[in-house]
């Protein structure tokens, strides 16, 4: 159970201590690149390599649980540039090999089963949380009509300077 509203960038949770694990709200990362399927899991999981602005390595965990028309989505999807949520963090600063996720400097997983492209709610919360954030986070939705598409007017508000 999450305690205390906690968000977190990339840059704020790659800072955290080697083997910690993090329960939060939500984890924003401006993507900038992403190499599609690079592992497979048993039970069918699978996890996404990503590099963020800086080309430093991350992985997205989509497991076994989430819903088979919510893996197609990730494997298919086109996210660079998006902003990126999960619920969990593990982070591993072991950069020595790169081919499992265990060696890379953080794993996303997401304990809820939420999409893994970025519902409004979120960014609220995001912007509401970190202000400093409000510039990254500006950027990566309107680098994407998608977003631009599904903004509303309360979101439209919030990301305003």
């Amino acid at each position: 159970m999450i305690s205390k509203a906690c968000m977190v960038s990339l840059e704020q949770a790659m800072g955290r201590d080697h083997g910690s694990e993090v329960d939060v709200v939500a984890v924003v990362a401006y993507v900038s690149h992403l190499e599609i399927g690079i592992n497979r899991g048993p039970g069918g999981s699978r996890e996404f390599c990503l590099k963020d602005a800086s080309n430093r390595i991350a992985f997205l965990r989509v497991d076994s649980s989430v819903r088979d028309e919510h893996r197609g989505l990730y494997m298919e999807a086109d996210i660079c540039n998006h902003i990126v949520v999960a619920t969990r963090i593990i982070v591993n600063h072991d950069t020595r090999c790169l081919e499992h996720s265990q060696h890379t400097s953080l794993t996303f997983i997401d304990t809820q089963g939420a999409p893994w492209l970025t519902p409004l709610e979120p960014i609220r919360l995001a912007i509401r949380l970190n202000p400093e954030l409000r510039d990254t986070i500006k950027k990566a939705v309107c680098d994407r009509a998608l977003y631009l598409a599904t903004m509303d007017s309360e979101l439209q508000a919030s990301i305003s300077p």
